[in-house]
């Protein structure tokens, strides 16, 4: 965008500000010469170092007076004293910014400039916008070196949200820029024997709060989508090993927590659907251990919010209802999400039913909530099961994407094309669990 600038004072050192368009002064000062050029460029003799005199571009030009559409640009040349004289004017640019692109002349904005900006400026603005927008990727949460951070993929890190602790599995709510996460209190060489917290905090790392006083193993909680932003999560049972699926709100206390199925079965939680079921993993009494839409209730309470109106005054009655996968007669379906349309599902799958961490495939498949199955399974990351942790695929929000981590990084796999880029941007550092924008797993 050109601005009309008011001569430099070539008596003190200036900069430019972090925009396209900087500019040269002209002998002429009625006569301005706007620079467009990509990025920071100081200008102005005390302006330059030693090293950057050596890459001043020589903006060479007509002599006063003279009128030029257009300023051929040359490397080489004179510098300036601290008053400009001579025939040319000239402006430094640092190595690392791009060529200089074009230069030309103006008339003053009270002649030229300021009804043509007047009527530009929405659409400049707009078109700022757009391309600001365009540029902005993929808000995300996710674990680095057992910090939770919120941050553009791609783009290096800022501030963590959380620090001091070993926090893990953010998931970010459909509604309300909530993160729910667990918190490791107890470590153990054997992860299903950690003492974990269940928390809360706001995307802006305002509002933290602990919903479970961390006596108990709770692991992978995630948040309904039936408008409630009920956070769940699943709870081991020390006496048989099996989990059980519990519930808060956000504002809750420890010891508040409710459960969504019982002691006597073993349920794990994966994801959740807009009509209040969840998808998970059970050994329901007197079905098949398998996958299931479980429908959460207390008796007569259908859904987790009726849940915790009833409070324990009720045992938990939830229906399941079988979910039919092809592949999951082979091997073991895990880190199971729902895309936000509900047409689509992601998860992480082992060939067997022996329980291993590396060597995972990432599917993607169709999935129809009303006849409760997974078809067209696709796999689209370590097809070849090499012994790499490849795990926890989760959708972005517009579903045209999965990201996912592998090794200690995170990955892009964008479905139109099928291509697949690294997003984490720090080598060193061990990347986990990455979870997008509003679009809980």
């Amino acid at each position: 965008m050109l601005q009309d600038l008011t001569p430099p004072d070539h008596s003190k050192a200036e900069r430019c500000p972090n925009h396209l368009t900087v500019k040269a002064m002209h002998l002429n000062p009625n006569s301005p010469v706007i620079l467009q050029i990509d990025g920071e460029v100081p200008y102005g003799q005390h302006a330059m170092s030693a090293k950057e005199r050596a890459d001043t571009f020589n903006l060479d030009s007509g002599g006063v007076g003279d009128s030029l559409d257009e300023v051929v640009i040359r490397k080489g040349g004179d510098f300036l004293s601290e008053r400009p004289t001579g025939r040319a004017s000239f402006a430094t640019v640092r190595k690392q910014k791009k060529r200089v692109n074009s230069m030309r002349r103006i008339q003053p904005w009270h002649l030229k400039l300021k009804p043509i900006c007047v009527l530009l400026l929405p659409l400049l603005l707009l078109s700022e916008w757009t391309s600001a927008v365009a540029d902005e990727g993929y808000r995300s949460s996710y674990y680095k070196d057992g910090e939770i951070h919120v941050n553009v993929l791609g783009t290096p890190e800022e501030k963590p949200l959380t620090s001091g602790h070993w926090d893990f599995k953010p998931s970010w709510s459909k509604t309300g820029d909530m993160l729910v996460f667990f918190r490791r209190l107890v470590n153990h060489r054997e992860v299903g024997k950690w003492k974990t917290a269940i928390c809360i905090i706001n995307v802006d790392g305002t509002g933290f709060h602990q919903l479970t006083d961390g006596t108990h193993t709770d692991f992978n909680q995630t948040w309904t989508r039936d408008g409630t932003n009920t956070p769940i999560w699943n709870r081991k049972n020390p006496k048989t090993g099996g989990y059980q699926v519990m519930a808060s709100k956000v504002g809750g206390k420890p010891g508040e927590e409710f459960a969504l199925t019982a002691k006597t079965y073993s349920t794990w939680a994966y994801t959740c659907l807009t009509d209040g079921r969840i998808f998970v993993s059970a050994h329901p009494p007197n079905q098949p251990r398998g996958y299931y839409l479980m429908t959460p209730n207390a008796g007569r309470a259908s859904s987790p919010a009726e849940a915790q109106k009833a409070g324990s005054r009720l045992a938990p009655q939830p229906r399941f209802e079988a979910v039919t996968c092809e592949l999951a007669k082979s091997g073991t379906l895990d880190r199971v999400s729902i895309s936000p349309s509900e047409t689509k599902i992601c998860f992480d799958f082992t060939k067997g039913f022996q329980r291993k961490v590396p060597g995972r495939t990432l599917y993607v498949a169709d999935f129809d909530a009303k006849s409760r199955s997974l078809s067209n399974a696709k796999p689209f990351a370590n097809e070849a099961g090499k012994p790499v942790w490849f795990d926890y695929p989760r959708w972005t929000k517009d579903e045209s994407a999965i990201v996912y981590h592998a090794g200690g990084k995170l990955f892009l796999y964008t479905l139109a094309d099928g291509s697949t880029k690294q997003v984490s941007t720090d080598d060193n550092a061990d990347y986990r669990y990455p979870h997008a924008q509003a679009t809980p797993k």
